[in-house]
């Protein structure tokens, strides 16, 4: 069974620490080959990545060839940075905040590295998680939509 992994993106302000990072969007391919989702991909989010794959934080030893996929749609997770884009969040939890029940929520989908970042909302198809808390730029809360 093939499992391959590929990240063609790494997070720049920690390079050489891991390729793939807890949290970060993943998007099945065929078969068992999954790989992290960037933005504009014709392919459907499967979840979240559950490991450090790679690099000097790497939870997968060199003999395995398998990770783990945080998903289920409605399952809640903290998500730490820097799995996520923090540009825009602040001003719209604050909105969000401040709305009434059900309204002006924030959604979030994979950016270009596969970090979550800021979205139209449920009408955008790509959206694959819902802001449920701004803890602070290092942290948020999300409900998964995949």
């Amino acid at each position: 069974m093939d499992r391959s992994l590929t990240n063609p993106f790494s997070l720049t302000a920690h390079a050489g620490k891991a390729a793939i990072w807890p949290g970060q969007v993943a998007e099945k391919l065929v078969g068992n080959v999954v790989q992290v989702m960037v933005s504009g991909t014709a392919q459907r989010a499967m979840g979240l990545f559950a490991n450090f794959v790679g690099g000097t934080l790497s939870d997968i030893p060199a003999e395995e060839d398998a990770v783990g996929v945080w998903r289920g749609t409605g399952s809640v997770w903290e998500v730490l940075a820097p799995v996520f884009d923090d540009t825009g969040l602040s001003a719209a939890a604050g909105a969000e905040a401040g709305a009434a029940a059900g309204t002006d929520e924030v959604y979030l989908k994979a950016g270009a590295t596969g970090r979550l970042i800021l979205t139209a909302g449920p009408e955008d198809a790509l959206s694959q998680a819902r802001l449920l808390q701004r803890y602070s730029a290092n942290a948020i809360e999300i409900e998964l939509l995949v």
